[in-house]
């Protein structure tokens, strides 16, 4: 009874989220007191820390100052957690960083909030990732483990990701997983992240073929974006801290991505879809237009309104709750209840964004 019960929470929760984006187009005109009502966060974000061992090239987590003793406690957050799923229900969250196994709760925070019946992902760098902690992760039963590679080139992936290494702990990683997912049943989907930039496009191929020969994991693409945490800025792939990373010659791209695309055809081990992988074609031909979008994550771009506040909430390792990434934070979960937090939101998706 309790598994036919939890299977029909997230069943009305995923026909609700469809009817919510059925319905956007209304919502986006009504009057902002009563989008506020009527709108529910359908994703959360969880930063459990944002202390991090990597130096990755791409990212600038790992160079701001973080103060561990701010940190929302263990019980902090699963008292976030319980208020979330009593006032949400089996909504999507993802527990990450930062790199998450550098706190010593992790784990316990894990298998609560899958526990509580939440459509789990959990993030990780692998490069802490022992075969036990391994086995712990996958035990615990979330719905998405995510783990970052990105070539198959030791030299390459240790430089970019700024920690010698790093492709050894990587790879020893998601091979531990892939053997405890396979010893336990498990049905967890297990994703490994790869970031699409100059320096590795050509071993983009080569990642497909070192998870295929792995099995089970399948290789998600995102490509280079700016910061989330940095100022908004127009043309920033032309400034020098990411030009390196950026692609210039544009036809190459399009290769490497229309090959992608075939492998996808073709039943591989990749989990973008074939229009996901065409929108990172359109990305790399037009960045002026779609960088925006792909900052932010939407799907369809927009010059009349900003979705922020519509669907997500972020939570920093302090307690602090952000509709938007770039947005100042809109409360706080030590001083007020996040219900309370997002009914008072600023009604962001009324006008274009501010920071682009």
């Amino acid at each position: 009874m309790v598994g036919q019960a939890a299977r029909f929470s997230r069943w009305w929760v995923e026909q609700r989220r469809r009817l919510y984006w059925r319905a956007l187009p209304l919502l986006l005109r009504a009057p902002p007191a009563l989008s506020r009502r009527l709108v529910r966060p359908s994703s959360l974000y969880c930063k459990l820390t944002l202390r991090c061992n990597s130096r990755c090239r791409h990212c600038d987590i790992w160079q701001r100052e973080h103060d561990v003793g701010e940190e929302l406690s263990t019980d902090e957050w699963k008292d976030v957690f319980r208020s979330l799923r009593a006032w949400l229900g089996p909504v999507d969250i993802c527990l990450t960083g930062g790199e998450v196994l550098l706190r010593r709760d992790a784990l316990e925070l894990l298998e609560f909030t899958v526990g509580l019946g939440f459509r789990t992902q959990f993030l990780t760098n692998a490069y802490v990732l022992t075969d036990e902690v391994a086995e712990k992760i996958i035990a615990a039963g979330p719905d998405t483990v995510a783990v970052s590679l990105d070539a198959t080139t030791p030299e390459l992936c240790d430089q970019l990701r700024g920690k010698e290494g790093f492709f050894d702990h990587a790879t020893t990683g998601i091979s531990s997983l892939v053997r405890h997912h396979g010893r336990l049943n498990s049905r967890c989907q297990l994703i490994v992240k790869s970031v699409i930039m100059e320096p590795n496009l050509d071993e983009l191929i080569g990642v497909v073929d070192w998870i295929e020969e792995v099995g089970t994991a399948k290789v998600f693409f995102q490509p280079i974006t700016q910061n989330y945490g940095q100022e908004m800025r127009q043309g920033w792939y032309n400034e020098p801290e990411l030009n390196a990373l950026w692609i210039k010659d544009t036809s190459r791209v399009l290769r490497v991505v229309d090959e992608l695309i075939e492998r996808v055809a073709a039943g591989g081990p990749i989990a973008n879809t074939k229009s996901g992988l065409e929108q990172i074609k359109a990305y790399f031909s037009d960045p002026a237009k779609w960088s925006r979008n792909e900052a932010f994550q939407l799907g369809a771009y927009s010059d009349t309104y900003c979705p922020a506040g519509l669907s997500g909430l972020e939570f920093d390792p302090n307690g602090d709750v952000r509709t938007c990434p770039m947005c100042e934070p809109v409360g706080n979960v030590r001083d007020d209840s996040v219900r309370r937090i997002w009914r008072s939101r600023p009604a962001c998706w009324k006008k274009p964004c501010p920071y682009w």
